[in-house]
């Protein structure tokens, strides 16, 4: 019998430091959304202990954050969107995937809405499950891991073409006219290819993510996490996973697991069986993929709870801060910092700073970034 299952995960916010840092944690009071420095200290130590950075402890990289002001949330009466999924900066436009919404909502720096569009249905223009967007100077591409497809559209949120994918789970653009796919549902691999024409160029990557059942596949959506790096390298993780594999677009190969050493186990996925129905139950191990302050490859991590371990239905305490850990492009491990809150990474540029989304209220945060003395 073949099982096609739709998989559920836990994939709301960080849990708290481990036992070992000591203590009761404290936000601080002095302004919104930041943490006591003690706190902040301790939780990265914590996390650089497992492995060795370049970076640990030298005050040049230190990586410091100001709040400016929210967007959205549900003090607001009328918000803009009401369930973030996904998250791009271009320019001075923020573009949001609005799971809820079944829509992309394009703002202003500002707050100002600019543009909206999709609704729920199954035809062009309509979505499901707006999980995953990309946008450059001429496109925004929408993925629908329900419906089965990438829909094109220009900057103002005409669509132009409907591309057929079996499950997208991420969407990136490679160039101006060629855009990636992550999808172990389509045939030929874990990447595809295409033209913003709507042509599939190419299919390859099969990485072993994680041992499951056979005569199953798993139709998750968000599961994929990529970036593009330098030489046409193509950095792919899957939020279950501690893996972290370089794709090499040119010779459609798949190079070893750059990750580095981790404070915790994996937490591997369940599976259950009840008759001829299978469910699965997914844990977030590993976040989002982006270029962070100082350029450097950032890595969002895990739902960690207070003692140390990935986030369960047992065990939903949130943390008062986020891990992210960095590395060079020669892959090596460099350091790891934190947000001072519980929230999800949603996008960081030099120009705009950080986007962070509040776990709690479902507002969209905005951080200006300091690093060094």
């Amino acid at each position: 019998m073949k099982y096609v299952v739709a998989a559920s995960a836990l994939l709301m916010a960080c849990g708290g430091p481990p036992a070992q840092s000591g203590g009761e944690m404290v936000e601080s009071s002095e302004a919104p959304y930041s943490c006591d420095p003690d706190t902040m200290a301790k939780w990265i130590a914590w996390a650089e202990a497992s492995d060795e950075g370049l970076w640990e402890g030298d005050p040049e990289h230190e990586v410091r954050f100001s709040f400016i002001r929210s967007y959205g949330g549900e003090e607001v009466m009328d918000p803009p969107f009401f369930s973030i999924r996904d998250v791009e900066v271009s320019g001075d436009s923020i573009f949001i995937a609005d799971a809820s919404g079944c829509r992309v909502v394009c703002m202003g720096l500002d707050g100002s809405v600019i543009w909206t569009a999709g609704e729920q249905g199954e035809g062009p223009g309509h979505f499901n499950a707006v999980y995953k967007i990309a946008v450059n100077g001429g496109y925004v591409l929408v993925a629908d891991g329900m419906l089965d497809k990438v829909e094109i559209m220009d900057r103002s949120g005409r669509v132009l073409d409907l591309v057929p994918v079996g499950n997208p789970t991420d969407v990136l653009f490679v160039d101006d006219s060629t855009f990636a796919v992550l999808s172990e549902m389509e045939p030929g691999g874990d990447v595809h290819v295409f033209a913003v024409s709507g042509e599939k160029l190419f299919s390859f990557g099969e990485a072993q993510w994680f041992r499951h059942p056979e005569n199953v596949t798993f139709r998750m959506q968000d599961s994929f996490n990529a970036l593009l790096a330098p030489d046409s390298v193509l950095l792919v993780s899957m939020w279950n996973t501690y893996h972290l594999y370089p794709c090499h677009l040119g010779s459609r190969t798949v190079g070893r697991d750059i990750a580095r050493e981790y404070p915790t186990e994996v937490r591997e996925p369940e599976f259950h069986t009840d008759g001829d129905q299978m469910g699965g139950q997914f844990y977030r191990n590993m976040g989002r993929l982006f270029v962070g302050p100082e350029g450097m490859l950032n890595v969002e991590l895990a739902n960690y709870t207070r003692n140390g371990q990935i986030r369960s239905a047992e065990d939903t305490t949130l943390a008062p801060v986020k891990l992210i850990d960095r590395y060079d492009w020669d892959w090596n491990y460099l350091d790891s910092y934190c947000l001072p809150l519980p929230g999800g990474v949603g996008a960081y540029s030099a120009e705009c700073g950080f986007l962070v989304l509040d776990y709690e209220t479902g507002a969209l945060l905005r951080f200006t970034v300091q690093t060094g003395n």
